[in-house]
């Protein structure tokens, strides 16, 4: 790898980090940013040189090019415009959120080219660019090892037992990570669904709060989503940052509907992730009804009520990360795609968003790229926890309150109950009546 030129392409924060990052580790490296003012100050700011046409110059030298670039179209225009100026052999390493589709065909585009294309799943956001990060690499063998070094400079020299292989198709980082950003959305909606109880039901003040939250991080064990959250609640003391200044409005980068459209072509319900998708499109949409606020004055339920609440969300964040893994195993068989479990579970241990101490739970029952993940829910979710769910629902219906990851995992949770469902018994029929689609009877 000695004799390779190193281009980092796109300085967004991601970019701009990793560039940071690999500077100061040791790399000689090039950037490039279509906005020629932030490549000028970066260059200035890591003391390197500045070169305007630095495309057109690498062009006699083999070149790894990391591209920190918005997923899509930015990508495309980019391999389509340049190709010309890379060299044979030389790599391209896409490290943002793209489609398994788009990257067959780029692959497919730049093998022709003899050029060869790593989309490669990345985890961590700005700080973990800038210090480690989680790396999903799906590639040839051949070409992992070569690109291991870099790799592990990527995720820390620390953590080298993380850094695997997750499969050899070149959309395997894809499905990867589309997945994890759905246990992403997940979490992160069951987190912020217990805040606004905690603060608009419960009327509990910031430090009581981050304790509940707390007690929350004991059960699921070092979250970092949760210890952010803790960290967030704690700056909002300031008038600056208070949360309540913040529009009430969540944006998405595709790859949580991603996510629930894969779940559809397999056929795999994934509730929590896909309600969650679900009420950041609602929260961008225009509200239309009066808000009847009922006052709740009974301080026993109250008290009663928080200590079931605290169940209920570590169970909502149980079901975000096994519905994830489940829809990811699905993605394996159904589509044919050679991915590694253990090591997916691995690379998400290690600086990724998601991580905390249930991954390694889960990793220790993968057995033969299989976890059986009803399994494992039934024995988190005991009669005790059903009946508490059941009188957290009561509570949110009597405070007129639709909380998604909580009716979610009661949709979840009861539809999986040992009891006929006449419903879907009845829509057979419906099916059948207009459409001819064949009955199922019961044996016997």
């Amino acid at each position: 790898m000695k004799k390779y030129k190193i281009l980092l392409v796109g300085l967004g924060s991601i970019g701009k980090n990793l560039a940071k990052s690999l500077t100061d580790k040791g790399y000689n490296i090039n950037i490039w940013d279509k906005d020629q003012k932030k490549t000028f100050a970066l260059c200035k700011d890591l003391r390197i040189d500045y070169k305007k046409n630095i495309l057109k110059s690498i062009k006699k030298k083999n070149t790894i090019i990391i591209l920190a670039i918005p997923a899509g179209l930015a990508v495309d225009s980019f391999i389509q415009n340049n190709t010309k100026y890379f060299k044979n052999k030389s790599y391209i390493v896409d490290i943002g959120n793209s489609h398994p589709k788009d990257t067959i065909s780029r692959f497919n585009y730049l093998k022709k080219n003899k050029i060869k294309y790593i989309s490669c799943g990345f985890s961590g956001g700005a700080h973990g660019a800038r210090t480690n990060a989680s790396l999903m690499v799906s590639c040839d063998v051949r070409e992992f090892n070569f690109l291991k070094k870099l790799f592990l400079d990527i995720i820390g020299k620390n953590n080298k037992k993380f850094l695997k292989r997750i499969g050899e198709n070149p959309n395997s980082g894809n499905y990867t990570k589309i997945v994890h950003n759905g246990i992403e959305y997940g979490i992160m909606q069951a987190i912020a669904d217990y805040y606004l109880i905690m603060k608009e039901v419960l009327k509990l003040n910031n430090d009581e709060i981050i304790k509940e939250f707390t007690k929350l991080q004991k059960m699921i064990g070092n979250s970092f989503l949760i210890r952010i959250t803790k960290n967030i609640i704690k700056e909002s003391k300031f008038k600056k940052s208070l949360i309540s200044n913040i529009l009430d409005i969540v944006d998405d980068n595709n790859t949580g509907g991603w996510a629930v459209s894969l779940a559809a072509d397999c056929k795999f319900p994934i509730p929590a992730i896909s309600s969650s998708v679900e009420a950041r499109f609602i929260s961008r949409q225009k509200r239309i009804f009066k808000n009847f606020k009922i006052k709740n004055k009974d301080k026993i339920e109250l008290h009663e009520i928080k200590n079931k609440m605290l169940d209920v969300l570590n169970l909502a964040i149980i079901a975000s990360y096994l519905q994830g893994i489940g829809l990811l195993q699905e993605i394996i068989n159904k589509k044919k795609i050679k991915i590694n479990l253990k090591y997916v579970l691995l690379s998400w241990m290690n600086n990724s968003i998601i991580r905390s101490d249930l991954l390694k739970k889960y990793y220790s029952q993968i057995k033969n790229n299989k976890i059986n993940i009803n399994s494992i829910f039934k024995k988190d979710f005991s009669t005790t926890k059903n009946k508490d769910l059941l009188d957290v629902l009561v509570f949110l219906t009597k405070n007129n309150l639709a909380l998604t990851s909580i009716s979610s995992l009661f949709t979840w949770t009861n539809l999986l109950v040992k009891k006929k469902n006449i419903s879907f018994s009845l829509i057979q029929k419906q099916r059948n009546y207009f459409g001819g689609h064949k009955l199922r009877f019961h044996k016997g």
